[in-house]
């Protein structure tokens, strides 16, 4: 059957509205997605967006010789030796100083060693204001601090650190740092997919067998044929979701993703949601960091198994955790940090003592001054690091047992 020709006019009336619509529904998208997505944390854009940036910053962390960040075939990555600005200082064993250690420990001095993330090393502070090196010009010259953090570090990759450098310089003592931002890196591979604001830098994880034991997937990029092959072929890295809970098919795998706005403000949105209020793995109930996650039992498993083996080693293990800006506005207001659930999980299992520096910012006074403690980045400032050094140069676990009875017990949970 023809149509009648009144029935064409409608027919072209309704298909130019369905055009119209549709564009003003993706240019609404993305000037929705421009302006209030990076107020929230929603990035939208398509992923080829996404892999040239990722080629880009490859091409940086391939081909410079000088930064701070040096790709590592067993970490993925680490801090460079030597490295130094005019605030910034590692030396030649790797440790965030401004002063050389020797190997075999000095008679007379105590030696402590701290691993952890960005909260360890004491990122968006100079050197000299850093926790670590307070504490040792706190106790000069009995005690000696050695910090091997390095930033956006989850615990898996500091106990592969302590394991293959951690007894070079024969601690006495090994903190291990725990912040809460790396319950979310415990199950990442890949840095992009937790955040894609992140550098392209891949990691190992751990897994857990049915039976609870623990085993290491590797590095997936540890030679330089593999990080060219990404630079090659950005898409590569979707295979690198393969073991990563942060990786989303719905964004990197679905051609609508790649050229309409729409779907991408529609996919975040409900990525969003699904992963803080339904996904079955979620880390949080509520702001506390929720024990029947997978997350939170391979963390726990990671951290016990990293204390057990710093023991068998000699040194002793000393939990350290290191409370965020939300965690010390809570703890001064007379609540409870996020990470409490863990820690009070490891305190029953009583594997290594716990320094919980909640408790030094808890002693220091009400909320005015909590924004005084951290940077604009959300580290410690050099008032946070401060309260840090002061508190643990008065701990027994750090400065040693002739000490103790000076200063009396120390607050371990």
């Amino acid at each position: 059957m023809s149509l009648s020709p009144s029935s064409k006019p409608r027919r072209a009336f309704w298909g130019v509205l369905f055009l119209l619509l549709l564009a003003l529904t993706e240019g609404l998208a993305r000037l929705v997605g421009a302006v209030l997505g990076p107020a929230v944390g929603l990035d939208i854009r398509p992923p080829k967006t996404l892999w040239a940036q990722q080629t880009e910053q490859l091409g940086v962390l391939l081909d410079d010789t000088t930064g701070l960040v040096v790709l590592d075939s067993l970490l993925g990555w680490r801090y460079r030796p030597g490295y130094a600005t005019e605030t910034q200082h590692m030396n030649s064993g790797g440790h965030h100083a401004q002063r050389e250690y020797a190997e075999v420990r000095p008679a007379g001095r105590r030696r402590i060693a701290a691993f952890g993330d960005s909260f360890v090393y004491a990122t968006e502070v100079s050197t000299p204001d850093s926790w670590s090196s307070q504490l040792e010009a706190l106790r000069a010259p009995s005690l000696e601090v050695l910090n091997y953090g390095v930033g956006g570090y989850g615990t898996d990759q500091a106990f592969l650190y302590f394991l293959r450098d951690g007894m070079r310089f024969s601690p006495e003592v090994v903190l291990i740092g725990f912040a809460p931002v790396n319950l979310s890196r415990i199950e990442n591979v890949y840095r992009r997919f937790l955040s894609t604001q992140d550098l392209p830098l891949v990691k190992p994880r751990f897994v857990r067998s049915e039976s609870g034991a623990l085993a290491l997937l590797a590095n997936p990029l540890p030679t330089r044929a593999d990080w060219e092959r990404l630079r090659a072929t950005p898409g590569v890295a979707r295979e690198l979701g393969r073991h990563d809970a942060w990786y989303d098919p719905l964004r990197y795998e679905n051609p609508a993703y790649e050229w309409s706005a729409a779907v991408r403000l529609a996919t975040a949105v409900g990525l969003r949601v699904w992963r803080r209020y339904l996904w079955p793995g979620r880390l949080q109930d509520g702001e506390a960091f929720r024990s029947a996650s997978p997350a939170f039992a391979l963390q726990r498993a990671v951290l016990e198994a990293f204390a057990d083996s710093v023991r068998r080693r000699g040194p002793q293990p000393v939990l350290l955790f290191l409370p965020s800006k939300p965690d010390v506005q809570a703890i001064v207001g007379g609540g409870r940090p996020s990470y409490a659930p863990l820690r009070d999980s490891l305190a029953r299992s009583a594997r290594a003592p716990i320094l919980d520096l909640a408790e030094a910012f808890a002693a220091e006074g009400g909320g005015a001054t909590v924004d005084a403690w951290f940077a604009p980045g959300g580290h410690y400032s050099p008032a946070g690091n401060s309260v840090v050094a002061r508190w643990l140069s008065r701990q027994p676990l750090i400065v040693g047992t002739a000490l103790e009875r000076a200063d009396g017990p120390a607050p371990v949970r």
